[in-house]
Formats: C-alpha cells, structure tokens, sequence
C-alpha cells in the first residue's frame, strides 16, 4: 500500500512541477537574503526530500501552487540556492498551508518532524513573513496564471 502511494506520489504533476519551478527560480548571484541557507545540504536529493515532505504532511495541490506564487512574489529579495532551497520550501509551504487551510498541524509539529528547535522554525517564518512585510496574499491571476502550467 505504502509503494502504491509513494509511486502514485511521484507521478503527481503539481509537486513535479514545483520541483521544476523552483530550481529554474535558483539565483547563483549572492544577491538576497541568506536567512535560510543551510550549512550542510542533506544527503537525501531535493527531489526525494519533497516527496517525502508531501507524503509526511498531506500538502494539498492547491497549496504547492499557492507555495509557488508566494516564492515568485519573493524571489528577488531572497537567495535561492542548492543550501536554501531545502529549508526555505519548507517554510513557504508552512505558510502557504496556514493561508489555505482551515485545519492545519502547529508549527511545534512541523519543527518537531524536521528536527528544528521551535523557537527557530518561528524565527525563520517570522524573517519570511517580513519579507512579504506581513501580506500574504495571492490574486485569482496569480494562482490561476500557475495552476494552468500545471495542467
């Protein structure tokens, strides 16, 4: 049952596709905020982290897309690189699911499950929500205009 989802998983389009998006939104300059870069990248590829990180959490479509049009709104101000793209998926789709979620898991879940102390998993939402200086909104178009390259 496990391998049938896992597989049924990796065949999904909308986390294909935010996979593919967010390493063509990589910068190399060293332009934008450093706040989420990791010191030792994980063993696991990005790819399987994320598969694992949906399966784990239950992150709808809708939120991978929300997630998207969040980091599009974004990505000139903060670095993305193969050291922060872990981290900083997390926190966008932390943020994205409390957007569009009426029932989502508290954030002593979240940090508990990636093995980040609490008090720095708030910190890390707290820099990302000021970087969107506390709006997070994403328009009809926004969100449509994503979700139509998905299909």
């Amino acid at each position: 049952v496990f391998i049938t989802y896992y597989i049924r998983l990796m065949s999904n389009k909308y986390l294909n596709f935010f996979i593919l998006k967010v390493f063509f939104l990589i910068n190399e300059d060293e332009d934008g905020d450093d706040t989420f870069l990791l010191k030792n990248i994980p063993k696991k590829s990005y790819d399987k982290f994320m598969y694992h990180f949906i399966l784990n959490f239950n992150i709808t479509n809708e939120v991978l897309v929300i997630s998207l049009c969040l980091l599009y709104q974004i990505r000139d101000k903060i670095l993305i690189n193969e050291n922060s793209v872990y981290l900083l998926s997390i926190m966008v789709i932390r943020i994205a699911e409390k957007y569009h979620e009426d029932k989502h898991y508290f954030n002593v879940y979240w940090a508990d499950k990636f093995k980040i102390n609490l008090k720095i998993f708030n910190l890390l939402e707290y820099k990302l929500l000021i970087l969107f200086n506390f709006k997070i909104h994403v328009t009809e178009i926004e969100y449509n205009n994503i979700n139509s390259q998905v299909l």
